[in-house]
């Protein structure tokens, strides 16, 4: 998996535009990440949650697909944490689950650093990967797959403070997941 490095810095520069807990689609082709369309959510109750608003999402991953491309991943901001939430691995987890898909990008864009993280998320494991030279991770060929966003919610809370943990969700280290 390949990252265009001219289309980063038009993703850094669109997220430092709007507050943190808003987030993107991360397109592309041929196992490279070359688009990328903010989204800046649906405000809930709680300013520290980003929910994808799936509507105007879905709308334009089918356009995009309709021309070619995949969706690799979703991207989303932190104001401070370079790690995914409970939350947040839930909610690859759905959109995994929903689609039959293998594995999603999950990055998260730190604002007050300007980093990017980037995770790696399946049904049973969670790899941060490091971008070197532009190279992700190797992909595997794959036959195209058209897939829609489901709803749900990222957030940027420390598992367990906010109450949403399910003690019955968790991964094979024993580590209790959100139910977000």
């Amino acid at each position: 998996m390949w990252v265009d490095r001219n289309n980063l810095s038009n993703l850094f520069a669109k997220m430092n535009l709007f507050s943190y807990e808003t987030g993107g689609l991360l397109l592309g082709r041929d196992a490279s990440i070359s688009a990328f369309i903010f989204d800046e959510g649906v405000r809930g109750e709680d300013a520290d949650e980003y929910i994808p608003n799936t509507e105007y999402m879905n709308e334009i991953l089918h356009r995009y697909q309709s021309e070619g491309y995949e969706l690799y991943g979703m991207i989303h901001s932190h104001r401070t944490r370079e790690e995914l939430s409970c939350a947040d691995t839930h909610y690859a987890r759905s959109l995994l689950r929903l689609n039959e898909l293998d594995d999603i990008l999950m990055p998260v864009y730190v604002l007050d650093s300007q980093n990017v993280f980037w995770y790696q998320v399946t049904m049973s494991d969670i790899k941060k990967l490091i971008i070197s030279e532009g190279n992700l991770m190797e992909k595997q060929e794959k036959n195209m797959k058209e897939v829609i966003i489901p709803e749900g919610k990222c957030c940027a809370y420390t598992c367990g403070d906010c109450g949403y943990s399910d003690l019955d969700e968790k991964d094979r280290n024993g580590k209790i997941w959100c139910s977000a």
